[in-house]
């Protein structure tokens, strides 16, 4: 099921996760309501990304079903520092768990 098709079940998983070199990495397809009137994503938007990114870890580490009441955690802070413009294209979201209290 791609990540942009509606699901029927409420079950959220996203394929073609893996962990790569200790990141936990979510491939992705930037979408049109995710840029902006000059055709980049709006800052906005990247931590949605993350949260999209989190979720499917969580169930990575877990084993949950991949329904939203398996989201046992919130995040306290968040913080990005951009560096490059991304447009509507494929991504990876890449994260990692710095530490847990």
């Amino acid at each position: 099921m791609s990540q942009t098709e509606p699901t029927t079940d409420n079950r959220q998983r996203a394929e073609g996760a893996r962990w790569e070199d200790g990141w936990y990495v979510v491939p992705w397809q930037v979408i049109f309501r995710d840029v902006d009137a000059f055709g980049h994503v709006n800052n906005a938007v990247y931590l949605t990304y993350f949260e999209w990114a989190r979720a499917q870890l969580w169930f990575a580490l877990t084993g949950a079903a991949g329904v939203l009441t398996d989201i046992g955690f919130i995040v306290a802070r968040a913080e990005i520092d951009f560096k490059l413009q991304i447009e509507m294209e494929p991504i990876e979201i890449c994260i990692r768990i710095e530490g847990m209290r």
